[in-house]
């Protein structure tokens, strides 16, 4: 729950080992401007971040925003070091599959042609 909002930061930033400063900085890089108290007073749960901080603070950790909120584990996924051609193909298999999954029709367990397409080509961007 948001009340553990507080642990988890301070938990995030051990298990990364950053000092506050670090985070202070990482935050500054964002475009962010928190000092050391403030990120104090988050850990210890006297007050809460605004959501552009708790946006960049997710980010810093590479969790999601609704996990260092709620702790929800929610599946991310990291497009950073991906190529614009990878993440169009990505963003292209997920909603093909989702549209799969969401059939009228019971989904086969096999790929439709369409599907298999993409993959493939989606296999061949990252052997690259």
């Amino acid at each position: 729950m948001l009340f553990a909002f507080g642990e988890r930061l301070r938990q995030l930033r051990h298990e990364k080992n950053y000092t506050m400063g670090m985070v202070e900085d990482r935050l500054a890089q964002k475009n962010v401007s928190i000092g050391q108290s403030a990120l104090g007073k988050y850990e210890t749960g006297r007050t809460y971040p605004n959501l552009e901080t708790a946006a960049a603070l997710a980010d810093i950790f590479d969790v999601s925003l609704d996990y260092l909120a709620m702790g929800s584990k929610s599946k991310t996924l990291t497009l950073q070091d991906l190529s614009e051609e990878q993440i169009k193909l990505l963003t292209e298999l997920a909603a093909l599959l989702r549209q799969h999954n969401h059939s009228s029709v019971s989904p086969s367990p096999t790929p439709t042609s369409e599907e298999q397409d993409v993959l493939f080509r989606l296999i061949s961007q990252f052997m690259k």
